[in-house]
């Protein structure tokens, strides 16, 4: 019996643009790359409340601590940020606090979120299942500034002639990020209208149905040969981030590897973790069989893998 073809549907184009949303902008500074031997030692928080088109409402909420993390800072940590054990001695990260401000968002935004989530989750466990975002990796920079050959922080303020705070300190390193997320890019949307249209799905939901056979079962895993998709846009302009959901689908290596590979190739520009991934799913499927069926994927050339300096993993689509 044939199989449907794997198909998708444009559903209609949302805009909310009298709705607020409150996202919060987060920093750390650590005494290392791994959450899972190394501490924090500062955090800072902004609560912003913005609306759909990604204009800032209002400031709610800031936050920020040194933290002593029971342990000496090496060298090379103080040689980043400056923070030594003497300036940290006595100080303590008011965790409730700091979840108070977290629970209120509808984002929980990083530059670098694959890094700052797991130090937040020290001090604050629940952190680490909301819902969060990245505006170094979730954010097409290249694509809306071809100019621009690095997402840091540094070079992307540089290029945009923005304020910044103080470098390599927790609420500098805020100030910073909610002034790139704030600035208007050349579509005329503020930066973080591209984390509202991916994470909260303001602006744009695809659903992809997964061909299934009459018994119900799902069809058999197959995977066509690696293309990108066209964009609709100039390169001087921004991409916007489409979301994809399967039905019907079991959760199994086959079928993550299905939707990672569609999530992949409907958005070009971007790159996305097995975290991202298993979001965008609605944890539909295991990040265990995501992992393998990246892998699969990998394999067959159909995705590039990138490791960051912090360990940090990063999928996109092969060209």
């Amino acid at each position: 019996m044939a199989h449907s073809p794997l198909c998708g549907q444009l559903i209609a184009h949302q805009t909310r643009m009298s709705q607020t949303f409150h996202i919060a902008v987060i920093d750390t500074e650590t005494t290392g790359l791994y959450p899972a031997s190394d501490r924090l030692v500062e955090v800072a928080v902004k609560l912003l409340a913005i609306d759909a088109s990604g204009q800032l409402l209002e400031e709610v909420a800031v936050y920020e601590s040194l933290h002593d993390p029971g342990i000496r800072i090496p060298r090379d940590a103080i040689a980043v940020h400056g923070i030594t054990d003497a300036m940290v001695r006595g100080h303590r990260i008011d965790a409730a606090r700091l979840h108070s401000i977290l629970a209120r968002a509808d984002l929980v935004i990083a530059h670098n979120s694959g890094f700052d989530k797991g130090f937040v989750r020290q001090v604050v466990p629940e952190s680490f299942s909301m819902n969060w975002g990245c505006s170094c990796r979730g954010i097409p920079w290249r694509t809306i500034y071809p100019q621009v050959f690095s997402a840091s922080l540094p070079s992307l303020a540089a290029f945009l002639k923005l304020p910044t705070g103080k470098a390599h300190r927790a609420l500098g390193d805020v100030e910073t990020t909610v002034n790139l997320l704030l600035h208007v890019g050349p579509n005329g949307r503020p930066h973080v209208a591209h984390l509202l249209d991916r994470k909260l799905g303001v602006q744009h939901t695809m659903v992809v149905q997964v061909p299934v056979t009459a018994k119900g079962a799902r069809a058999p895993f197959a995977i066509a040969a690696p293309s990108k998709a066209p964009s609709a846009t100039s390169t001087s302009e921004t991409v916007p981030f489409v979301q994809v959901a399967q039905k019907a689908a079991p959760d199994t290596v086959e079928s993550a590897a299905e939707f990672a590979l569609q999530l992949l190739r409907t958005n070009p520009d971007y790159e996305m973790s097995v975290d991202d991934i298993h979001d965008e799913g609605e944890a539909k499927w295991s990040k265990r069989n995501i992992s393998a069926g990246l892998m699969r994927l990998l394999d067959r050339g159909h995705v590039t893998e990138k490791t960051d300096p912090d360990q940090s993993v990063w999928w996109t689509i092969s060209a």
